[in-house]
């Protein structure tokens, strides 16, 4: 599978957000409805790639007038290969934190990132406990904050 990178962001990324937190857009044929979208996205995300997997349209235009790093798929290989595509490269420029989103506008960038972002703030609180605990520290944790530690850590605090 051929892919080519056609454009990158032109603004400077914040570092503490740039190498942690990326979206991912597999679009194809979104013509009409991706640069709503993409609007959207970049106003909460200094991160977000586009992959354009073999669009006829203007996918591909849309998507280069927005400050998003913009990829495509020669030809169409799926949404489940535009979004792989998407998650290599992220995870190569440094993204601890992938959040793929739909192309076509169903969902609001503003809604869907306030709750990705509450996830990401629980799951940071979560790994400082767990780190500190490791690490012999003794912190003062509520029931529930100690519970939640364990459950996203995968139940593994303390050894």
């Amino acid at each position: 599978m051929e892919t080519q990178t056609i454009a990158a962001p032109d603004r400077a990324l914040p570092p503490d957000v740039a190498r942690r937190v990326w979206v991912v857009v597999a679009a194809y044929n979104e013509e009409r409805r991706l640069g709503e979208t993409l609007r959207g996205l970049c106003a909460v995300c200094p991160n977000v790639v586009v992959v354009d997997d073999g669009s006829s349209d203007g996918t591909e235009r849309v998507a280069l007038a927005h400050s998003v790093w913009v990829l495509r798929h020669v030809v169409n290989c799926g949404q489940g290969a535009a979004l792989q595509t998407g998650i290599d490269f992220a995870l190569r420029q440094g993204a601890e934190v992938v959040v793929t989103f739909d192309a076509d506008g169903q969902h609001a960038a503003d809604e869907q990132w306030g709750k990705a972002g509450g996830r990401l703030v629980e799951h940071q609180e979560a790994w400082a406990a767990h780190q500190a605990l490791r690490d012999g520290e003794h912190l003062l944790l509520s029931a529930a904050q100690r519970a939640a530690a364990v459950m996203s850590l995968g139940g593994d605090l303390g050894k």
